[in-house]
C-alpha cells in the first residue's frame, strides 16, 4: 500500500507544472519580474500604449523611509516590492503600488496610488532609472539576462 501511495505521489508531482520565479537580477540589490511587464491600464480601464507597468524588488532598504516603517510597525523590513510605471513619451516614471515585507516575507504594509496621486519624476541619464527604462522598453534584453542567470 505504501509503495502504491509513493508511486502515485511521485507521478502527480512530475505531472503538475512547476512554478518558477521570473525575477531578473539587474544590480546588486534590485530585481525586475520579467513576466510582469505590461502596457499600463489606467484607473478608467483604458490602455496607454506609451506606458508600461512592472514589478520591481529592492533588497537594499536602508533609507529613511524603511527606518520610519520599522519604527511605526516595530518590525524589521526585509524587502520592498514596487509596481512602477514608465512613460516612454515623457521619459518619466512613477510608483503605482508598494508592498513592504518583513524578514519572513510577511506583509508589513502596502499602498496603491490612484492615477491622480502619481508622482511622476524625470528619468535621470546614466542612473538606475535609465537602466530600468531601457530594460522595460526592450524586454528581450531582460529575457536574455534571465536565461543567463538561470543556466547555473
Amino acid at each position: 500500500m505504501k509503495k502504491i501511495l509513493i508511486v502515485l505521489l511521485l507521478t502527480i508531482a512530475t505531472i503538475l507544472p512547476t512554478v518558477a520565479s521570473s525575477w531578473v537580477k539587474i544590480d546588486e540589490w534590485q530585481y525586475i519580474d520579467k513576466d510582469s511587464i505590461k502596457y499600463y491600464v489606467n484607473d478608467y480601464g483604458r490602455i496607454d500604449y506609451q506606458k508600461k507597468i512592472f514589478w520591481k524588488k529592492d533588497t537594499n532598504i536602508d533609507d529613511k523611509y524603511t527606518i520610519e516603517i520599522e519604527r511605526i510597525f516595530n518590525k524589521k523590513v526585509g524587502y520592498i516590492i514596487n509596481q512602477d510605471i514608465i512613460d516612454f513619451n515623457k521619459k518619466q516614471h512613477a510608483c503605482k503600488s508598494i508592498i513592504v515585507y518583513d524578514e519572513n516575507s510577511n506583509v508589513i504594509t502596502s499602498f496603491t496610488y490612484k492615477d491622480f496621486q502619481l508622482d511622476w519624476r524625470s528619468i535621470v541619464p546614466d542612473s538606475m532609472g535609465e537602466k530600468l527604462y531601457e530594460l522595460v522598453k526592450s524586454p528581450k534584453t531582460l529575457k536574455k539576462m534571465y536565461k543567463m542567470q538561470t543556466q547555473y
